[in-house]
């Protein structure tokens, strides 16, 4: 199937919007820098891109998009183009252009976005030129005109099989979709996006009610259709020499190629992971801080400790210089005469007990050796239930997805995807966690004689912990 591109055309959108971020700290991704004109589909757009056009689904060299018609609108988001800006910590920004248009339009702009599906078109700034013309002016009244490509579909020789549900398709197998979005059926979702898995395209399901088509390059969803074009390979009886020898060279181009192209991921995931160093050291620095002031906490208890020892001792003293000058002064003849009455039980016992208490000092040492146990015991009690607190607090904590909307709490979607369902969830949650939870852990087996413990909740980062052991302990 051929596109022919005859020229452009001039189309008003009624809204556009960008998801985008600026260049200043502060400035993080959202929808708000620029939202011009009226909508009818944002909404639903926002949750499209949330699911299935998030960052992890970016195809490199290839634009991802989606198209949704639904009454007497049609729009179209154009996901992750990399621009020229950059932000504060020098890394690359991107943006995300979305355009409603009236459904009478539908013919000619469904013509102009099947153009992203071909590989000759991916190079096109038609839609990054205009959402970086939005940026600079997102107070305008009313969107401006935008030049789409007038392009004609012909038939296709080979028809898509899959016209709905979640379908695997490879970049290079996109075009044959083309002739089918030109003519897309109403109240219809078309999405080309990168690996999307069952739960995400559920999720989508529900919000468009069966009248959706999802390109992914997530393989097991293929599987069963690609056995059918297997990927076992024989050589036809009779074969010419000269196919071969073409066959041979056009294998030692494609292994060139995946070999540059493997060399530059893996310096992108290098990159990658600098950034992800340099948004770590924040919490870093505030881990350092709450070390800090629980070493501060221990250091003020010890010094009451030591205070507390101190007027024991000078009681002690007080109390022997007391029982010296009694034993210095001469007794009269009234106190000989009531020291020869006899004493009652209650005044015996009493005598006694002082008798007892100054012929053995190791009384007050195992005295003073309670209360500093006692003290320490109470410290102890104090972090455990601290460490507690802290872990239940994160939990109760909102967990947000890509486009900074509310998905629950950390513990829902941490519970959610313990098995690894959703890779952003664990990379944003999974470290902070693993250290609170290890924190308290610690403190529970060293206090583990007390019978009054907190329960050692769930780890539901446990599989993220096997992966990165060298991230996720204090």
């Amino acid at each position: 199937m051929k596109l022919m591109y005859t020229d452009t055309q001039s189309k008003t959108p009624l809204g556009a919007a960008l998801f985008t971020r600026k260049t200043e700290q502060g400035f993080d991704y959202n929808w708000g820098y620029a939202q011009i004109g009226k909508f009818q589909l944002l909404d639903k757009t926002k949750k499209v891109f949330a699911t299935v056009l998030g960052a992890d689904s970016v195809i490199t060299g290839r634009t991802i998009f989606a198209v949704i018609q639904q009454g007497q609108r049609i729009g179209i988001v154009v996901a992750h183009l990399p621009t020229s800006r950059r932000d504060f910590n020098n890394r690359p920004i991107s943006t995300t252009l979305y355009l409603e248009f009236a459904a009478s339009d539908k013919a000619d702009v469904l013509h102009s976005v099947a153009t992203l599906l071909t590989s000759s078109y991916q190079e096109s700034p038609l839609f990054l030129d205009y959402a970086e013309d939005l940026l600079k002016n997102p107070y305008a009244s009313s969107p401006t005109p935008i030049e789409l490509p007038a392009c004609t579909t012909g038939a296709s020789p080979h028809p898509v099989v899959k016209r709905k549900g979640l379908a695997y398709s490879s970049c290079d197998e996109r075009y044959l979709y083309a002739s089918y979005l030109a003519r897309l059926p109403d109240n219809f979702c078309f999405v080309s996006t990168g690996h999307v898995n069952q739960l995400q395209y559920q999720e989508l399901e529900s919000v468009f009610k069966g009248g959706l088509l999802v390109l992914t390059l997530d393989e097991n969803v293929g599987a069963n259709t690609r056995k059918k074009n297997s990927c076992t390979w024989k050589l036809p009886y009779r074969w010419p020499v000269k196919r071969l020898v073409v066959s041979l060279a056009a294998m030692m181009l494609f292994l060139s190629v995946g070999g540059l192209i493997g060399y530059k991921l893996g310096y992108q995931s290098g990159e990658k992971k600098g950034h992800v160093e340099e948004i770590d050291k924040p919490k870093k620095q505030l881990d350092e801080e709450k070390i800090t002031s629980l070493t501060n906490e221990n250091n003020d208890l010890k010094e009451q400790i030591r205070t507390f020892e101190n007027k024991l001792k000078s009681y002690k003293q007080g109390l022997q210089k007391m029982l010296k000058q009694t034993s210095q002064v001469k007794p009269s003849d009234e106190d000989v005469q009531a020291e020869s009455k006899p004493t009652s039980p209650a005044e015996s016992g009493t005598k006694s007990q002082l008798e007892k208490r100054e012929s053995n000092p190791t009384l007050h040492i195992n005295k003073d050796v309670e209360v500093k146990q006692t003290m320490n015991q109470q410290t102890n009690d104090k972090k455990v239930q601290q460490a507690k607190t802290a872990l239940d607090n994160f939990l109760a904590g909102d967990a947000l997805n890509l486009g900074n909307n509310k998905a629950g709490t950390i513990e829902y979607v941490l519970k959610l995807n313990k098995n690894g369902h959703n890779s952003y969830y664990q990379k944003n949650h999974c470290p902070d966690y693993l250290k609170k939870y290890h924190a308290l852990k610690k403190l529970i087996e060293q206090n583990k004689e007390q019978s009054d413990l907190p329960q050692l909740p769930t780890n539901y980062c446990a599989k993220y912990e096997q992966k990165h052991p060298s991230t996720t302990t204090e």
